[in-house]
């Protein structure tokens, strides 16, 4: 899913919540627990990569040491994230029978949005770092941080209605 279909996330959003609610009492509650520790790990919180987009997309310049110690912090975090992604992807797989097809299809597609946008921020940090120019990165920065704002939205309206079924 390339960022500029970025948008279409808050569909997969409400299609998965209108699925989860059509599944009844059919999902068990260590998934639910499970899938929202998930979300919660490949959610952009906002004293983290999105601090120093904010800042380049603004158009200031962060020293080259913040910008490898985000970098650090960033790349650190890839192996949970990547176990979060699988974990998305098992929950989507055990409620397959449940969900219609479409709706199993999209969550899948919300996982491999996600690992896109954290390329294309890796891809930044690394032009970031070699000083490409500031315009482009400027740019960049802003398109990643409207994703990221996008792929949060649709989280957090998960994680709403994974908490609401979790209660019941």
């Amino acid at each position: 899913m390339p960022i500029a279909e970025i948008a279409a996330m808050r569909e997969i959003a409400i299609e998965f919540i209108n699925g989860l609610r059509k599944a009844g009492n059919a999902i068990d509650r260590r998934q639910i627990e499970s899938a929202l520790r998930a979300f919660k790990q490949i959610y952009f919180f906002d004293d983290r990569t999105k601090l120093i987009l904010k800042e380049v997309s603004n158009g200031d310049a962060p020293s080259k040491e913040k910008i490898e110690e985000f970098y650090k912090n960033f790349q650190s975090t890839e192996q949970s994230v990547r176990f979060s992604l699988e974990s998305i992807r098992r929950f989507a797989e055990d409620q397959k029978t449940e969900l219609p097809v479409r709706i199993y299809n999209k969550l899948r597609s919300l996982s491999d949005g996600k690992w896109n946008i954290r390329l294309e921020t890796d891809h930044l940090f690394q032009e970031m770092l070699a000083q490409i120019d500031t315009d482009v990165v400027q740019e960049r920065s802003a398109r990643l941080l409207s994703a990221i704002s996008e792929l949060n939205r649709v989280i957090e309206e998960i994680d709403d209605e994974l908490r609401q079924r979790g209660k019941g």
